[in-house]
């Protein structure tokens, strides 16, 4: 069952532990959901369907929802798709029924996008759209999506994600093979009129953007149950609109009730509680946490990780305050500024050798000597020094006839079980006897 009611003014949603109070519902009010909504009718339930042409259009994260939007044309009881002016198949929007690209349809929970390489050579973005007309007022509402592979026999993968008003909310990247995929939770506080697009691109986990047995599969559901500490899935703390602030810091009681249950006089607006460099209604909107200086745990306080993604100094590192490993490349951000040695921690191999910094400092190397890695001690390459000469450098190749010396797994003797081919470089045509 599909509730569709919101009083006017919005039930109370009590939190007690948190002394919170909210505009919404007291129990789980779906107000949309994509695939018991699905239908052929434009516009019912607020849901339409179509397609972005991310070529076209300019390409970009974002897109205008208006003009970027293409909707399916026709609809159910318009005619035959065969017409051209329908994309209504039936039971499902398609722009093609060919054995030809686009390939961009919609159905019910299936999907498929059209890459770069398909006809008409165009990348176009699978569109669901709910529009919040039915809203009353600014409402917090959590929207759970989920996208997964249906077709996991090849390709480069798509990314799934959504959009609130052409604008980039919350996307993961689903792997070819796939079939879990993802479902992620992301809050917002909506108005009405507000547009929310479920979107699958074309686009894999290594940016590949070319059409590859990209069928897949998605939903989304909205309603206005919201938990007692919403968390984003980047982590961050999600303040519902309307959210008390009884002593009128700036500061929500309820995120002051997350770190100081029942308190509200250690946070405050000009105040730096941890003392980390960050003004505490600055950590709300960072989504640090105001009662730990260092909220990653990387050995650097907040305050000097400024997010820029340029390193300056050590008081402005430029790396995020919320991933403990900014550049991902095994150092933490601390022990790259720090040291000892030190190194870029937005550059994942500083001295541009081929080793990430976190590989050279675990073996010993110095990550800022490109000269200084782990070729440089090298001692023995199979791959590089391979060739038709036993004992080349130091190489010899053969085999062991386990069945013949005994066939212990665990050991074997290295004189005798070590059988080495015959012949090598110039010493003839291969013979199968006295030439390997």
């Amino acid at each position: 069952m599909i509730v569709r009611t919101l009083s006017k003014a919005g039930a109370s949603l009590a939190l007690i532990s948190l002394g919170l109070c909210l505009q919404g519902t007291s129990r789980a009010d779906v107000i949309a959901d994509s695939q018991a909504e699905f239908s052929g009718t434009q516009g019912q339930n607020g849901w339409s369907f179509g397609y972005r042409n991310y070529t076209a259009d300019g390409g970009g994260d974002n897109y205008d929802p208006g003009a970027s939007f293409i909707p399916f044309a026709g609809g159910e009881g318009q005619g035959d798709w065969a017409s051209g002016l329908q994309e209504w198949n039936v039971t499902f929007w398609d722009l093609n029924t060919a054995a030809a690209g686009p390939w961009t349809e919609v159905r019910a929970a299936d999907l498929h996008p059209n890459g770069v390489n398909s006809a008409p050579n165009q990348e176009q973005w699978c569109i669901r759209r709910w529009s919040a007309a039915e809203l009353t007022g600014l409402t917090p509402v959590a929207i759970q999506w989920h996208t997964h592979k249906a077709n996991t026999g090849g390709g480069g993968g798509v990314t799934g994600g959504v959009w609130i008003n052409g604008e980039l909310r919350d996307a993961a990247a689903v792997a070819f093979n796939s079939a879990a995929g993802v479902t992620r939770t992301y809050y917002a506080n909506l108005n009405a009129g507000d547009i929310v697009d479920l979107v699958l691109t074309p686009v894999g986990p290594s940016g590949d953007r070319t059409d590859g047995a990209d069928g897949s599969s998605n939903w989304m559901k909205v309603d206005t149950t919201i938990p007692s500490v919403p968390r984003q899935p980047d982590g961050s703390i999600f303040i519902p609109a309307n959210s008390p602030d009884t002593d009128a810091d700036g500061l929500p009681d309820f995120y002051e009730n997350v770190f100081f249950p029942g308190d509200l006089s250690k946070l405050t607006a000009s105040g730096d509680y941890d003392a980390d460099g960050v003004k505490d209604l600055q950590e709300l909107s960072l989504g640090t946490d105001p009662s730990k200086a260092d909220t990653d745990g990387d050995g650097l306080v907040d305050g000097v990780e400024t997010n820029t993604g340029s390193f300056v100094s050590a008081s402005d590192t430029g790396t995020n305050p919320l991933k403990s490993d900014t550049d991902a490349d095994g150092r933490t951000d601390g022990d790259e500024v720090n040291g000892p040695p030190t190194s870029n921690p937005l550059v994942v191999d500083t001295d541009g050798d081929g080793d990430s910094d976190g590989i050279e400092v675990s073996s010993g190397h110095d990550p800022n000597d490109p000269s200084n890695n782990l070729l440089s001690t090298l001692i023995a390459n199979s791959s590089a020094e391979f060739s038709g000469v036993q004992g080349g450098d130091g190489w010899h190749y053969g085999y062991r006839n386990v069945t013949a010396d005994g066939g212990s797994l665990a050991s074997y003797d290295p004189e005798v079980g070590f059988i080495q081919f015959a012949g090598g470089d110039g010493a003839g045509s291969w013979k199968g006897v006295d030439q390997f």
